[in-house]
């Protein structure tokens, strides 16, 4: 995929490994465990890099919880799932299914809508729609 950084690419069925990688919370907000998958990844966008996570849940209400996690402990306030954060970068989410993809620290809204499409668009569909 274009703007891929290989060497970035880490699995995760663990929140911490996931922290440890990029931290996202103290809490398991988005219910990774032995059952779930969870890949991040780096990208160059022509206006900055970023880091795009996506979760394969059991089911689309585990997808559903966590989403709902994610939206109340992480980017509160926003009703579209994209929030600017006080770093003045962007992170959101979307749910498609039994998956979920996020972003972080997008260098504006536009690199972070366009990594969510991208997501959508591309490999993510069918995976997550197997287990609806």
């Amino acid at each position: 995929p274009e703007g891929l950084i290989p060497e970035s690419i880490r699995y995760a069925r663990h929140y911490i490994w996931l922290n440890n990688h990029y931290f996202i919370s103290h809490d398991n907000i988005l219910l990774i465990g032995p059952q779930t998958d969870a890949v991040l990844a780096r990208y160059n966008s022509p206006a900055g890099r970023l880091v795009l996570v996506l979760v394969n849940y059991a089911d689309s209400q585990k997808a559903k919880t966590a989403e709902a996690n994610f939206m109340k402990n992480y980017i509160p306030d926003s009703l579209s799932g994209i929030k600017r954060q006080k770093n003045g970068r962007f992170s959101g989410a979307c749910r498609i299914g039994a998956g979920l993809a996020l972003v972080f620290d997008a260098p504006d809204k536009h690199a972070l809508e366009e990594m969510l499409a991208r997501a959508v668009e591309t490999r993510a569909p069918a995976a997550w729609r197997s287990h609806e």
